[in-house]
């Protein structure tokens, strides 16, 4: 078994994460000391990792939640839906990207040139009253 701060070095995340988590009821501790201090297992270091992949691609802690508690999670639905919304947000990602180049490589707003140089030039030169 591993102590709390054991288990923060193996699995890279903060203690006040783990304590969090517990809190919500996302990963518990196997077992606490008579002291109060969580203690884990290797069994909970693979739920961690579990836990955190399903972070990385976008899912939100509740559904995590729903999604390892459940025996019968549909993941292949889930999945598909994460990928959908990772999709739509590369695309809404792409259109900013774009919007910021055209900002600062100088777009025309109602027939005049606009560009994110002259804006930050202009402020720059003024003087605060």
């Amino acid at each position: 078994m591993f102590h709390i701060n054991e288990f923060k070095k193996l699995s890279g995340v903060s203690v006040r994460t783990l304590r969090y988590y517990d809190k919500i009821g996302l990963l518990k501790p196997v077992a606490k000391t008579e002291g109060g201090h969580r203690l884990y297992t290797n069994t909970e270091l693979k739920k961690l990792q579990q836990i955190q992949f399903l972070k990385t691609i976008g899912f939100q802690l509740s559904e995590i939640k729903m999604m390892l508690e459940s025996e019968e999670w549909d993941w292949s639905n889930s999945l598909m839906k994460q990928l959908s919304y990772v999709i739509s947000e590369k695309d809404r990602l792409s259109k900013i990207e774009m919007s910021l180049r055209e900002l600062i490589n100088g777009i025309a707003i109602d027939g005049e040139e606009f560009r994110i140089k002259k804006i930050m030039d202009l402020y720059n030169n003024t003087t605060v009253a």
